[in-house]
């Protein structure tokens, strides 16, 4: 694999995991015990305080992410970030060897 390649999927993962709070929402169908919204995907990176009403009325409720409230965590964003990049890693591995080989493995003969 080219370094250039890595390199373009180590940029793919992070961008894909910046946006991934911003893409999906946070939903409770229920008031949640913790006063916390958490956000990103798919190891939540982002949490939030967030007033949750105690109405059942008012649930569900979701809740859509701001950046200005949101406190960081590092550790959960490179475990995201690691998962998009094996995703991203495994897809552009399937890809190039359906090309290379024309769609098919090629056997090699013992005869």
């Amino acid at each position: 694999m080219k370094k250039k390649s890595v390199f373009f999927l180590f940029i793919i993962s992070g961008v894909f995991t910046l946006l991934t709070p911003f893409m999906f929402k946070t939903q409770f169908m229920s008031p949640p015990v913790h006063k916390e919204a958490y956000f990103g995907a798919p190891i939540p990176f982002f949490y939030s305080p967030f007033d949750f009403p105690q109405d059942q009325g008012q649930y569900p409720l979701v809740v859509p992410f701001e950046l200005s409230e949101a406190t960081f965590s590092f550790v959960p964003f490179l475990f995201s970030f690691l998962s998009f990049f094996l995703f991203f890693l495994a897809l552009y591995y399937i890809i190039a060897r359906f090309f290379r080989f024309g769609g098919y493995i090629q056997k090699k003969s013992n005869e």
